[in-house]
């Protein structure tokens, strides 16, 4: 289903009932949570597997960042920081009804649930403030997970260029990542600063480490 979202839901409950037995649905999924909620309720209902179009959730770096955080290389994770600015260029770009938050941040948001689960509250704005679309060019977000991770992220149109990064902070470390480049950080005891570290604090910093290889 790779049509307008406002047409998902229809789409999505005609092929349920037409007796199709998986979707492959593109992003975003539908445009208010009526109609998401619809689309759920008629496959769960007859049995149809629907899968929506966040593609990084199975794409290798994304997977072995996900590996890297199970296997402990950062420590428990604490909180989760990102950013999507830019990723539709204006003017080439106008939206009736698809702001950013639904058009590319959606991936952002899929990433934070891979990452820490499912989340409890979310605390957001949605803002106009400069360019001439009918939908937000500004927004922030803030998230709850269920096992006590926080998040934060920032949504925007306002910038030139398109930047998008994910940044997870762990007990013993920290990963920088982005479609393009990850970073592994982890904690070790500082040595050779130009002050005395207090004897009786034990004081630790981050250091850079290789990521592991990420399969073709």
């Amino acid at each position: 289903v790779a049509t307008h979202p406002g047409i998902h839901r229809d789409i999505v409950v005609t092929a349920v009932e037409s007796g199709v037995r998986g979707i492959f649905c593109e992003k975003p999924m539908a445009l208010d949570l009526s109609d998401a909620d619809a689309m759920v309720a008629a496959c769960r209902s007859s049995g149809c597997v629907l899968l929506v179009n966040h593609s990084r959730r199975w794409h290798p770096g994304w997977v072995r960042a996900h590996e890297l955080l199970q296997g402990g290389a950062i420590g428990q994770l604490v909180s989760m920081y990102a950013t999507c600015q830019g990723a539709k260029p204006y003017p080439a770009w106008v939206a009736d009804q698809e702001g950013p938050l639904l058009h590319d941040a959606v991936h952002v948001f899929d990433l934070l649930r891979l990452f820490a689960g499912d989340v409890c509250t979310v605390t957001g704005t949605a803002l106009k403030l400069s360019l001439p679309f009918p939908v937000e060019d500004d927004s922030q977000a803030i998230f709850e997970f269920a096992g006590g991770v926080g998040a934060v992220v920032l949504v925007n149109e306002l910038t030139r260029y398109s930047h998008g990064k994910v940044e997870l902070h762990g007990t013993e470390g920290t990963m920088v990542l982005t479609d393009q480049e990850k970073l592994l950080n982890t904690s070790v005891p500082w040595a050779g600063h130009r002050h005395e570290p207090d004897p009786n604090i034990d004081w630790w910093r981050l250091e850079p480490q290789p990521f592991p290889p990420v399969p073709e």
